[in-house]
Parts: structure tokens; sequence; C-alpha cells
């Protein structure tokens, strides 16, 4: 199985409340979501998603996702996503650090590896570790 193609979308969230507000009188109103959605040649489409916690946390932060998709795109495509491990490692040896901007990615690998083993992620992932939520 081979990446075929990459895409990013952005979309505005408002807060259920009206805003988010925390010190010195900041508050926000919105947060930007980044969805990457990734397609193989198997027909599978993985999907992941990052959402900062507002611009004036981090401003960089909303904009970090379509930096490292325009740097790392060319190097994933072609590549087999279910290899989750070596696809981290690609991602690491591309840009060092920067998590955030590398989890919808990571997100959507799990997802396409459990679409193809007909698992569902938690699974993968070492499975339940209780029934419910406290």
């Amino acid at each position: 199985m081979r990446i075929t193609r990459i895409r990013l979308y952005k979309t505005d969230l408002p807060y259920v409340d009206g805003s988010y507000g925390w010190g010195a009188g900041n508050a926000i109103t919105i947060a930007r979501a980044s969805v990457v959605v990734i397609d193989t040649d198997a027909g599978l489409q993985g999907c992941g998603e990052f959402t900062p916690c507002g611009e004036n946390y981090m401003i960089a932060h909303s904009e970090g996702v379509d930096a490292f998709a325009r740097l790392a795109a060319p190097h994933l495509l072609g590549q087999d996503p279910q290899q989750v491990g070596r696809m981290e490692r690609l991602m690491d040896h591309l840009v060092q650090g920067h998590g955030y901007a590398k989890a919808p990615f990571d997100a959507a690998f799990w997802d396409i590896l459990g679409q193809a083993t007909g698992q569902p992620v938690w699974m993968l992932l070492g499975g339940k570790l209780c029934d419910g939520a406290p």
C-alpha cells in the first residue's frame, strides 16, 4: 500500500460558550483546526486532526501543520502508511521536534492501519485498560 495524496483542511471551531478566557484578560472565540486526509492506492483514506488552544497561546501552532505538510508531503508520498514506526522515524528525520505538527499525520497513519487490519486503533495501541470512563 502506498500514499497517493495528502490534503490539508483548515476550519475555525467556535467555542460553545462564546469564548474561552484566561489570564490577563485574554480570550479566544475560535480554535483553528487542521485536518489531514491521506489517500492510498488501496482506496483507504486516513484522517488526523490538530487544534491548538488559540493563537494567543503560541501563534506558530496554528500554522505549524501547514509548514510541516509543505516540507514533508513530497517525502511521504509513495510510502507505506501501514509502517507507522517507519513513518514516524521519517517525519522525525525531516523535522526535529514539533510533535504537534506531526500528530495529525501520525493519527492518519494509525487510521489507515486500523482500516487495513479491520481493527480499531485503540486495539492496535494496546487494547482496553478499563470498561467505560469514570
